[in-house]
């Protein structure tokens, strides 16, 4: 279970009853505005605190250098540790915050 800023993101996301959403492989917060639509956001909208920095252009990145340039259309050949947050934890965008 990841562990976010506050208690109450925590306990909101877990829930999944807000429209702030975090997607783990990116490591990105973002606000749900419509159906297809996120808005990256940069402050927890309850403490206050900086939120880490998105990494979803450095996770493309990563799959180009797998020779995967289209994840929806490769989808099959995305490895495992890409499909969460495995894949940065792990390695060298761990502490950049």
């Amino acid at each position: 279970m990841t562990k976010h800023c506050c208690e109450e993101m925590s306990d909101l996301l877990n829930e999944g009853r807000i429209a702030v959403v975090y997607i783990a492989s990116y490591r990105k917060y973002a606000m749900h505005v419509n159906k297809h639509k996120f808005e990256k956001i940069d402050y927890c909208p309850w403490c206050g605190t900086r939120l880490p920095e998105s990494l979803q252009n450095k996770y493309f990145e990563e799959l180009k250098k797998l020779g995967i340039y289209d994840p929806v259309k490769e989808a099959e050949k995305i490895p495992t540790e890409f499909k969460d947050d495995a894949w940065w934890k792990s390695g060298k965008y761990a502490n950049i915050l």
